[in-house]
């Protein structure tokens, strides 16, 4: 995953037509509005393939990963999960 930093110059360059539209504060909060959304956006991706990937090594879950928080999910199966599987999901789940 990009770093904030690198997700807030992307956005700078693809939405450079704020300018036209805000100013000052107003350009700087909505920046960091779709900032927040990208990187909320690549998190749950990135929650979704962890799911998906333990799902594909124990194949004993059997839900709809989308209907279930990456936290929910850890809670849920935390009894069949590597201590390294653990360690992914909190990490992950640390970065909300």
């Amino acid at each position: 995953m990009k770093n904030r930093e690198e997700i807030y110059n992307q956005v700078i360059q693809e939405y450079s037509h704020l300018q036209n539209e805000f100013e000052g504060d107003e350009l700087q909060d909505k920046i960091n509005e779709i900032v927040e959304n990208v990187v909320q956006e690549e998190l749950h991706y990135q929650a979704i393939e962890l799911m998906e990937k333990i799902v594909e090594k124990y194949k004993k879950i059997e839900i709809p990963l989308e209907l279930m928080s990456l936290d929910e999910f850890l809670y849920e199966y935390t009894y069949i999960l590597s201590d390294e599987e653990i360690d992914e999901c909190i990490e992950l789940i640390d970065k909300f």
